[in-house]
């Protein structure tokens, strides 16, 4: 967060008042004051808040519970919603921006059980039978915090994260939006395929966001 300087510039005036001499002074005075406050760009940023703006500590999406078989199995989930939405902070001059997600530990993370670390899939490989994340923010929702415009402001299309290819999906970007304006984002679809024969546990990967 930027900080405000304040700067206040103030003449003092000393009036004489001379009784008995007749000498002459040039008196010069004024009745104006200037205040004059600076404010600095700030930075872009990104985070994930509820509908009161505030951050959300441990943001969580819960993907479908599927029940172990021999075939490929699709859970779904929703990334972003009303109480954990992506939130765009612009306190800049800049038009152009990128809010991007991406596994925390880089391309080579593994969802990992909670139960056993030994049981393990991937969210990026090339093979949709050995586990593919996808992320659609397509239809996702934009809105703009304090102002009423979302023009330049584009939603990703459907990616499939890809080993060494597609390591980050695009979630929404700008070319020309309002600047020094905070823009909400959420409902983005979320579809992992899951490999045959996956063992029964409860699995997490961490994610990261990043704005640019």
């Amino acid at each position: 967060m930027s900080k405000k300087h304040f700067t206040k510039k103030i003449i003092f005036l000393i009036f004489f008042l001379i009784i008995g001499f007749e000498l002459s002074f040039d008196t010069y005075a004024s009745n104006e004051t200037n205040l004059n406050i600076s404010i600095q760009e700030g930075t872009l940023s990104v985070d994930i808040v509820d509908s009161n703006g505030n951050s959300v500590p441990n943001p969580l999406i819960v993907m479908n519970s599927q029940i172990a078989k021999f075939d490929i199995l699709d859970s779904a989930g929703v990334f972003g919603t009303e109480e954990e939405r992506i939130r765009l902070s612009n306190p800049t001059s800049t038009t152009a921006w990128t809010t991007t997600i991406a596994a925390t530990d880089g391309p080579t993370a593994m969802w990992i059980g909670t139960g056993s670390i030994t049981h393990t899939f991937d969210y990026n490989s090339p093979m949709y039978s050995s586990g593919t994340l996808t992320i659609d923010p397509s239809r996702a929702l934009i809105i703009p915090v304090h102002k009423d415009s979302t023009d330049g402001i584009s939603a990703g299309s459907l990616t499939r994260f890809a080993e060494g290819t597609i390591d980050s999906i695009t979630l929404f970007s700008s070319t020309t939006a309002p600047t020094f304006e905070e823009y909400d984002f959420w409902n983005a679809d979320v579809m992992q395929q899951i490999p045959p024969a996956q063992a029964a546990d409860t699995y997490i990967i961490n994610m990261t966001l990043t704005a640019i």
